[in-house]
């Protein structure tokens, strides 16, 4: 949903104002297969340390997927269902310099909720500003010249992925 107000106090002056909000679900599920090949099943993969390739390195987190058939086995890894709520309030304003100029200054704050359920992903709260401001010229004709600086961003997110890192299941907006 979405919603704006807008207003020309003068020929030189005009506002917007505004605020979104979208609601968003999504579930998803994720499973690997290695295959077991050669090994027993009481034998285990472990990890090649370059340093000493004669000596057996720690148990790989491979093991727990794998199967006889990667390509009809696959082990669970990750079922998970998850809702983002995303508030922003939005504006702009421009000024008229001149009959051929007028600048802009626009600003953007978004606020995104995300809840994770089926995993262990705690809810993850992100907040990012975005402006922008610009300078049009018009001159004669139907001709316009137009230069803008704005920062961008991308939002942040988690990874439910089981078996990561705590510094690994989520990250943040970038700019």
């Amino acid at each position: 949903q979405e919603l704006r107000l807008q207003g020309t106090p003068s020929t030189a002056l005009s506002w917007m104002i505004g605020w979104t909000g979208i609601v968003t679900q999504s579930s998803g599920r994720s499973g690997f297969g290695f295959a077991r090949g050669d090994l027993a099943s009481n034998e285990q993969l472990t990890i090649l340390l370059p340093l000493t390739p004669g000596l057996a390195g720690p148990i790989a987190r491979a093991n727990v997927s794998l199967v006889d058939e990667p390509n009809r086995q696959q082990v669970m890894q990750a079922n998970v269902e998850s809702e983002r709520r995303t508030f922003a309030v939005f504006g702009s304003f421009d000024y008229r310099l001149a009959e051929q100029w007028t600048v802009r200054a626009e600003g953007r704050a978004t606020r995104q909720f995300l809840e994770v359920v089926g995993s262990m992903v705690p809810s993850r709260r992100f907040t990012d500003t975005t402006p922008r401001f610009s300078v049009q010229y018009t001159p004669a004709g139907n001709s316009l010249l137009h230069v803008s600086a704005a920062k961008g961003s991308r939002a942040g997110g988690v990874n439910a992925t089981t078996g990561l890192a705590t510094n690994e299941q989520s990250y943040e907006p970038e700019y």
